[in-house]
């Protein structure tokens, strides 16, 4: 979804800061980052509990180091907004799903239960992009998923048969893929909504406060600190006011109209 400003010239121009969209690829990396570190803890306090590295030790520590690397240089390019949100939604993606598939390969594969870790990234992923293309990274992690346990059959003759496994995970990622398109969507339409009641709303008050300037009897708008918000021209020129401050009061306006409304507030 793209957004649009007007510039000086009242052309639209893209605008490419999409906050939303950067804040969220934030919060994906912060979670990059947490686990790469979490993984990396692990191993050298020799805490790591089965199935984790148990089949390749040393890739295992090996990509954790590097995914921790990748995480940084990702937080250094999200600072920068270089390369463009698309690109660097592509760029996150793959970078997710190469290592943790190298982790579940390091660790026996899918029966290890690290697949779930692309969950969360093929989720905002799906958020962020658009169209058919919302799919392709629940596509991408599937075929990860498949190669990964392929190549784990052809190395190794004694691993489990678990096609089945990694055939459901993959219909896993479409799911939840699905979902997070489906919420994306209507979260964009109750906000353009909103957006549209706000723009009606403001346009209300603009003519509201259009028709209380023309009117000839005099209205003079306070709030619950006597603080005028809204004077007509009838009102100051019956009060003989041409200007008045923003934060002025009642009680310095016109006395007599602030005894009067507090006899109203009373008897009304």
């Amino acid at each position: 979804m793209q957004t649009y400003l007007l510039n000086s010239k009242n052309k639209l121009v893209r605008d490419n800061q999409q906050p939303a969209s950067w804040r969220l690829l934030y919060l994906l990396n912060y979670y990059r980052l947490s686990l790469s570190l979490l993984l990396v803890s692990l191993y050298l306090g020799g805490l790591l509990f089965k199935p984790l590295g148990s089949h390749h030790p040393e890739l295992f520590i090996i990509t954790s180091a590097f995914y921790f690397v990748a995480a940084v240089i990702i937080h250094t390019l999200l600072y920068q907004h270089r390369p463009g949100l698309q690109l660097q939604i592509y760029f996150n993606i793959c970078i997710d799903i190469s290592f943790v598939t190298t982790l579940m390969y390091a660790s026996g594969g899918v029966t290890s239960g690290l697949g779930s870790l692309m969950v969360i990234s093929i989720v905002c992923s799906s958020i962020l992009l658009s169209g058919r293309a919302a799919f392709l990274p629940a596509a991408l992690a599937s075929i990860a998923i498949l190669l990964e346990h392929g190549l784990m059959q052809m190395v190794n003759d004694k691993a489990d048969n678990a096609f089945l496994q990694s055939g459901i995970l993959g219909i896993t990622f479409f799911a939840t893929s699905l979902l997070a398109i489906i919420l994306s969507r209507r979260i964009q339409e109750s906000e353009a909504l909103a957006q549209s009641c706000g723009i009606d709303l403001a346009n209300m008050a603009q003519l509201t406060e259009y028709v209380i300037q023309r009117m000839q009897t005099g209205v003079i708008v306070v709030d619950e600190d006597l603080t005028v918000r809204l004077i007509n021209e009838s009102a100051r020129q019956m009060l003989e006011i041409p200007n008045i401050d923003k934060a002025a009061n009642l009680s310095h306006l016109s006395p007599e109209l602030l005894s009067r409304l507090d006899k109203w507030k009373h008897d009304p």
